[in-house]
């Protein structure tokens, strides 16, 4: 179902699928923090061999799709997720960004895009939590690209409350959002004590 040209995948992973990733979630030390212009920005575990994320700069290389360096000990789960996302993306030419990212109470996304060059990119965000009340925050919201380019408030906390949102996704379990990499998003802060749990993958297509 495509609303406002974001395209809803429901029931994208199942819950036991959901359940396995919590667990690895919370039981693997794989786990790095990505610092955002000078600030805490998201836990995210090593999924591939060069990954430098923690040090500002892309996740790794842009390689083909098929010619990942994934970690030679990587759980399956994720190369399952990934190989489905490009089953629904068949556009799919190279690979840009792929991350399991983790956020804990107060954490937030500040409004940003994913395409950072003229290549036509699309970029799809899989809900990996079993569980998720609305009223816990964490939703991924949209605003329109003269907002984002204009407004100083990209980084504020309270960004979702006082920018003009043109969408909203909440993190529905194994729901999964694709859309174009130009479209600006942010991450409310959420009020709970859960990791909000996000695979996300962002690929180059052909148009």
């Amino acid at each position: 179902m495509t609303v406002d040209h974001i395209t809803r995948y429901d029931n994208f992973m199942t819950p036991e699928e959901c359940a396995e990733i919590e667990h690895i979630a919370h039981n693997s030390r794989n786990w790095y923090q990505v610092i955002h212009q000078g600030r805490f920005y998201a836990w995210n575990y090593r999924l591939v061999t060069d990954d430098n994320t923690s040090k500002d700069a892309p996740i790794f290389r842009l390689s083909d799709c098929d010619d990942v360096n994934w970690r030679p000990d990587l759980e399956p789960i994720f190369k399952t997720l990934y190989h489905r996302v490009l089953d629904i993306e068949p556009r799919a030419k190279r690979l840009y960004r792929v991350a399991l990212n983790a956020q804990g109470l107060g954490d937030y996304g500040p409004v940003h895009i994913d395409q950072k060059h003229h290549t036509p990119m699309r970029s799809f965000v899989i809900y990996c939590n079993t569980h998720w009340k609305p009223e816990w925050g964490g939703a991924t919201f949209f605003v329109d690209t003269e907002t984002w380019k204009t407004s100083d408030l990209q980084e504020h906390k309270d960004a979702v409350n006082l920018l003009p949102h043109t969408h909203t996704e909440y993190p529905e379990p194994g729901k999964c959002i694709g859309f174009d990499a130009t479209n600006p998003h942010g991450i409310a802060p959420h009020h709970t004590n859960i990791l909000r749990l996000t695979f996300y993958v962002a690929v180059h297509i052909d148009i």
